[in-house]
């Protein structure tokens, strides 16, 4: 039986957490839950180092959802997923083992998740730093279903 804190993430509802080697293969089925069928979605990035401007990608659709749990050289347990979509890659990555790890643990380590249902759908965002330390934050939208109707 799941965690009762990972319930909500399992059941797909909404959920917020940081990314952790103890609830990294949730994250990673709620991901695939999401955008794994072919649904398409928006997908938008900021980054400090650029002034918060904004780059969107609409229309994405993930034709690979990658999974790595092997552990770094020298030895430290990791679990990274990455996603092949319709423009390029993006994914991450983490080495905590729980989420007071990945929260305490610095820049490195802190990779922060909301799953969230809203009156227009579906979407995750995803706060965590690149190597030279600035904050990025990208949000995956999901598009309404086309029907073929205009």
């Amino acid at each position: 039986m799941p965690r009762r804190d990972l319930q909500r993430l399992i059941n797909g509802h909404d959920w917020y957490g940081f990314l952790a080697l103890d609830n990294f293969d949730e994250v990673v089925s709620r991901i695939k839950m999401m955008i794994g069928n072919g649904q398409p979605y928006t997908w938008v990035a900021t980054n400090e180092a650029f002034g918060l401007r904004a780059e969107v990608r609409a229309s994405m659709v993930a034709e690979k959802i990658s999974v790595e749990t092997s552990p770094h050289d020298d030895g430290t347990p990791r679990g990274h997923v990455w996603v092949c979509d319709t423009y390029g890659v993006w994914g991450v990555s983490t080495t905590a083992p729980d989420q007071a790890s990945a929260r305490d643990g610095g820049k490195s380590t802190c990779v922060f998740l909301n799953f969230e249902r809203t009156c227009y759908g579906e979407k995750l965002t995803i706060e965590h730093y690149v190597l030279a330390g600035d904050r990025v934050c990208w949000v995956i939208a999901l598009e309404a279903a086309r029907d073929g109707a205009s």
